[in-house]
Parts: structure tokens; sequence; C-alpha cells
């Protein structure tokens, strides 16, 4: 019976999904595979743990039918992978759910499928038997055949014929396919594994223990002193070169910043992207090797603490000096989704150095920090999901003060799902187009706004032929507006 349900889900993913986009069938596909996991489980409703999962799939599958967003499709995906694993161990995290649901289709100790297609070993050794004695008549067939071939005209024409029949009425799938089906094979086992094999498992405890050494032979007691020497030189050392770096922020463009002749706003963001991600890093894997054990129960840590705790405030600080970046970037060249980019990364940036001042002043592990980051990083594209994210860029920029310095070839590349929009303000569209043509440097493609319209109905075009090759397992309700509209034009 296991698997009976297992072979229909399979067809079902090939039926749902080959040479189709993700749309209806994804969520059809997740609900019916989340349905049963809870079923095959019986672990019941655990509002308390289970409310991100629910929250994910309802802010996703919205915006994944609404708005047919890059952004919610990945975030189904995810939360459904999570949320398979989730039904049979509720208390765990949502990043060891996510790592062991990855893990689990590679457990190949168990049935390819959901059960073992034999019955016991000894019929696996009987179907063995059979292959090994008929592997000798099928040898000896296929060279006694080609002999004949050679041999008889009839027979060559009668064997040719009936080899092009069995070609003809074999599938017409290609190499594509096999992976295809082999994706939807290791999906599926995430489910329907009967040994749930959780491989990564983080601390259950979320605060640090003193270990004692008891053997000393292994241990040299003066080893702690050393590395707290070490880690209070670091982070002395790295405070004062971040705090020289955050006063020229402050002062250079915290308030008032106005940008000099010549200056690369480009850079100046980049710069502070860079800056931020080699400071995290840094924060982040020094607080948790120096704060990883005995040195948080150290006699007279306390300057130590205090110092390991001003160096993660003042990336902080570094924090919102990018944050400052990229808000004057925005202000100056419009929205993008890179930029879009920058900000949620941010965000997570921010959250995971609140985890880490928390750890270090409570003595927390690094099961903590990963825990409450995972379910922020999930929260976060739940968010996310409920925006029109393409929408709400063509409007901020079609509304931009700045109409010389909009990039108006990044209209052309947008979600087709926007065109309604776009093609309603061409003459905003002019306007930036003309105006560009005033700056020193012309750094846009198109010249005018009939080049601009003649590549857009171009990209239209494509979109249409693309879109009807699917059926109606891709169907969204804003490719159903799109089509509306340019079928319209």
């Amino acid at each position: 019976m296991r698997n009976a349900v297992f072979f229909t889900f399979w067809l079902g993913f090939h039926f749902l999904f080959w040479k189709q986009q993700l749309g209806v069938n994804v969520i059809l596909f997740g609900l019916l595979l989340q349905a049963y996991a809870k079923f095959d489980s019986q672990s019941g409703l655990h509002i308390k743990q289970e409310w991100p999962y629910l929250f994910g799939l309802l802010s996703s599958g919205f915006g994944l039918i609404i708005y047919h967003s890059i952004i919610a499709q990945f975030a189904w995906l995810i939360v459904n992978l999570t949320y398979l694993s989730f039904h049979y161990r509720p208390k765990l995290s949502p990043f060891e759910h996510g790592v062991n649901a990855v893990l689990r289709p590679f457990q190949f100790q168990q049935p390819v499928f959901a059960a073992p297609l034999l019955k016991s070993p000894a019929s696996f050794k009987k179907l063995i038997s059979y292959f090994s004695l008929a592997f000798v008549p099928i040898l000896l067939i296929i060279v006694f055949t080609a002999l004949f071939r050679e041999g008889n005209p009839v027979f060559k024409e009668w064997s040719q014929a009936f080899v092009d029949w069995i070609i003809r009425h074999l599938p017409d799938y290609d190499l594509a396919w096999l992976f295809f089906m082999f994706l939807g094979l290791m999906v599926l086992r995430i489910a329907f594994l009967q040994e749930k094999e959780f491989y990564w498992l983080l601390d259950p405890n979320n605060f640090l223990t003193r270990k004692v050494h008891r053997l000393k032979r292994f241990f040299k007691p003066l080893a702690l002193k050393r590395e707290y020497r070490l880690g209070l030189m670091v982070f002395v050392s790295l405070n004062a070169l971040i705090l020289l770096v955050n006063i020229i922020d402050i002062q250079s463009f915290w308030f008032g910043f106005a940008m000099p002749q010549g200056f690369s706003l480009k850079e100046f963001l980049h710069e502070g992207v860079w800056a931020l991600f080699v400071s995290i890093l840094l924060a982040i894997g020094l607080s948790f090797y120096f704060l990883r054990g005995n040195l948080n129960f150290y006699p007279k840590n306390r300057f130590f603490l205090a110092m390991a705790q001003l160096w993660v405030l003042q990336n902080c600080i570094l924090g919102i000096s990018v944050f400052l970046r990229s808000f004057y970037y925005i202000d100056f060249h419009g929205l993008a989704n890179g930029r879009l980019l920058v900000l949620a990364f941010l965000s997570v940036v921010l959250f995971v150095l609140v985890l880490l001042f928390i750890k270090i002043r409570t003595a927390r592990n690094a099961a903590f920090t990963v825990r409450w980051t995972s379910l922020y990083i999930g929260l976060l594209f739940g968010m996310a999901s409920l925006v029109n994210w393409d929408a709400w860029v063509l409007k901020y920029n079609l509304d931009h003060g700045r109409i010389n310095e909009i990039d108006v070839d990044n209209y052309l590349y947008m979600n087709p799902r926007v065109y309604p929009q776009l093609v309603e303000h061409f003459d905003r569209v002019e306007q930036q187009i003309e105006a560009h043509k005033g700056n020193q440097e012309v750094w846009i493609s198109v010249t005018s706004l009939g080049d601009f319209q003649e590549r857009l109905q171009k990209r239209m075009e494509r979109y249409l032929e693309k879109q009807s090759a699917f059926d109606w397992p891709s169907w969204t309700y804003a490719d159903q507006k799109a089509l509306e509209f340019i079928e319209s034009q």
C-alpha cells in the first residue's frame, strides 16, 4: 500500500511538473505531500511550534499564485521541505529540519522507494538467481541474432522492422526527463522513507556549561589563561580599528551627506557591503571561538566580555552605515532587486548581531544563535512573499525625482506581469529617456520611446510564446492577468 501511494505521487509529479512552470501545480502537490506526512506521522497539531510553518505556507502560497514572484516560489519550496521533516520531530528548529530533509533522500541503506519491492531478502536472492540463469541464454540470443542478420536478408528485414516498431513505441523522453524523474524520486523520499533519520542535530541546550578537565595530562593548566590573553588582545585591537572606521563613517555621511563631484555611489555601496560581510564573519567567528566554552566562566573576565560585546555593538554601527549607503544609492539611482537583497541581508546581519550580543551576555551557545536565525529567515521569506516587489519597484522608479538617473533598460527585464502598469506610464518612461540624453555619460542603451516600445513588444511576444506551451498546472492569477492584457494590445 505504501508503495502504491508512492508511485501515485511520482506519477503525479510527472503529470504536474514536466514541461510546466511553478504555479497551481506546486501548491497542489505540496499540500498533498503535507497531508500525507501529517497522516503518516500521526503527530497532531502543535500550534506553538507549527505556526511559523503554517504562516510560511499561507504567505508564500499567496505570493506564488497572486504575484508569481521568484521569492514566493523559493519560499514555498523551502517551507515545504522543512515542514515535511517537522511532522516527525516537532521540537527541532527550522534549520535542523531543513538540513536533515536535504540529507534524508541520500539514505540509501533504506529501500529506494517507500518500501521494499520484494517481501524478503530471500525473494531478492531468488530474483538475482533468475537473472544470472537468464544471462547466458540472452547473450547467446544476441550473438546468433547478429549472425543470422548477416547471413539471411529476409531475417534482417524482419528483425529490423521489429526493432523499429519497439523504438517507435518507446517514450519520447530525453536525458532531461530522467533527471527530472530522479529529482521527483528524491523529493518523495523525504516524506515516504519509513525511518526518518536525523543526521545533524543542534545541542538541545541553549546555554553553555563549564567543562571540568579531570585528566591533567590532556589539559595544560595555563592553556585557558593564554587563550584569555589572546582573546583580550584580539578584541581590544579590533575594537580600536573598527572604532576608527565608524568615526570616519559617522562624520562623513551619517549627517548631512553631500555627494562630491565625480564620486561613485556604486563603489561606495559595494565597499560597505564587503566591509560588513567581512566584519560579521569575524564577529561570528571570534565570538563563537573565544566564547565557546570555559572563557565564559573564567575568573575576572568582565573586561574581556565587555570588549567582546563592544565588538558586536560596533559591527551594528557598521551595519547602520551600510544601510545609509544603500539608502543614498536608492535615493539617487532608484530601486532594483539586487538593492532589495542587500537590505534583506542587512536585516539578517543585524538580527544575528543582536543574538551574538545576547549570547555573550548570557553565556548562550551557538545552537541558540542558529535556531533563532533560521526562524527569522523563514519569517522574513514569508513576509516578503506577501509583497508585489516588481510592481512596487516599478512604481517607485517611475515616480522617482531624478529622472535622468533611473535605469530605463531595467524596465525591459522586469517580470512581464508588471507590463500593464508599464504601458500605462509610457509618458514617464519617455521623460526619463530624454533626461538621460542630458547626462555627461549616457549609460542606458534605449535611445527613444519608440525603441523602448519595440523592445518591449518583442519581449511580450516571447512571453506569449512561452506561456502558450504551458497547461493548467502552470496557472497563476498573475499570468492570467498579464496574458489578458498583452493579448488585448
